[in-house]
């Protein structure tokens, strides 16, 4: 009877169940049964799910759920040694404020890097249970930073549509594709500690402190993983959007590939998109217009940024060029790192600002 999935957000206060894209229905954890990730009183949250549920009349057998960065803890980690990451990436799932037993892991890896994202498991094999137990199917759990770098509010229909079209995404990204893996890994560790665990306050203060709110490394480092295109294409979900000055092409200068001949600053254009302060954002357009670019688009977006700045090229760009504009933000970032891969072909050059030098 039904065949097109639905979509269930997780956050850390509420779960949202979008039945119809633009009108979420919305379920507010009490605070007796969900508070700081950890559930309290599972009876309750179990209690409050299923009448939740009842009342709406799902229209779907199918459900997608979709974990808020605000429940995620997330680490790349770089290492040519692959001993060495995985004892820097064992290092921080053990610092993860969050039981053992009830943790949900993803990772990915390729190359040297290897990404690791972490919540609470228990959350959403409740309502996979509950669901069930309506006859409705829960096909994946995905993170939402494979999406958007940051909620701000609801998904949006355009999202909605691509978590639920897009399978290839899906099916790279899912929590319970890997959750046998998971529960081999940790059956170890359950068994050292057969102990009924008490409530530890210090333990729940960290995990106040310790949520990791994703931002733009994330959303770059999974660009770089080849899981996701550009991260930072303009959505209804964006708080703030680009705003272009000196007549922004809406199409990067059509070029012959491979050209000998180079092409001149004056038409290349070129995109900056600020996490950090209007300051920051000032200083890299004043550099661009002292090297002599005249095409630069500002955009500012609200979300925890990277002590990385990241410069992406298109093949257009001379190496003249990038090593002039390399030397340029070095005087000022901390770290400037250079990809040959455009996340937005409307621009020649994408600069990622990082974090500045003290």
């Amino acid at each position: 009877m039904f065949s097109n999935p639905k979509v269930l957000l997780i956050s850390k206060d509420n779960i949202q169940l979008y039945q119809d894209p633009e009108n979420p229905i919305q379920l507010d954890f009490t605070p007796d049964s969900v508070k700081h990730l950890e559930i309290i009183n599972i009876d309750s949250f179990r209690q409050n799910l299923k009448q939740f549920f009842q009342r709406n009349n799902l229209s779907t057998n199918k459900i997608i759920i979709v974990l808020s960065d605000n429940i995620l803890f997330e680490k790349e980690i770089s290492s040519r040694e692959i001993n060495t990451q995985k004892t820097q990436t064992q290092n921080f799932v053990d610092e993860v404020p969050i039981e053992p037993e009830k943790r949900g892991t993803f990772t990915i890896s390729q190359q040297n890097k290897e990404l690791t994202i972490i919540t609470n498991k228990q959350l959403y094999e409740v309502i996979i249970d509950i669901l069930a137990r309506q006859n409705v199917a829960v096909t994946h759990v995905v993170p939402s930073i494979f999406y958007l770098p940051k909620i701000y509010g609801p998904l949006g229909k355009q999202i909605i549509k691509k978590i639920t079209q897009d399978n290839n995404i899906l099916n790279k990204i899912d929590f319970l594709s890997q959750s046998e893996a998971q529960n081999s890994q940790h059956d170890g560790e359950t068994q050292r500690d057969q102990k009924t665990a008490q409530p530890d306050n210090n333990q729940t203060a960290k995990a106040v402190i310790g949520i990791v709110l994703v931002g733009v490394s994330v959303a770059l480092s999974l660009y770089a993983f080849g899981i996701v295109n550009n991260p930072f294409n303009k959505s209804d979900n964006t708080k703030q959007q680009p705003t272009q000055k000196n007549n922004t092409p809406t199409q990067a200068v059509d070029r012959v590939e491979n050209t000998n001949q180079p092409v001149p600053k004056e038409t290349l254009s070129v995109q900056i998109i600020s996490a950090g302060t209007r300051d920051q954002t000032a200083k890299v357009n004043t550099i661009l217009e002292t090297l002599g670019f005249n095409n630069i688009a500002i955009g500012s977006l609200s979300i925890t940024g990277s002590d990385k700045t990241i410069v992406n090229y298109s093949a257009s760009v001379s190496s003249e060029i990038k090593s002039e504009l390399q030397n340029e933000l070095e005087k000022i970032f901390i770290e400037v790192i250079t990809t040959d891969k455009t996340i937005d072909p409307n621009y020649d050059i994408s600069i990622v600002i990082g974090k500045e030098r003290l």
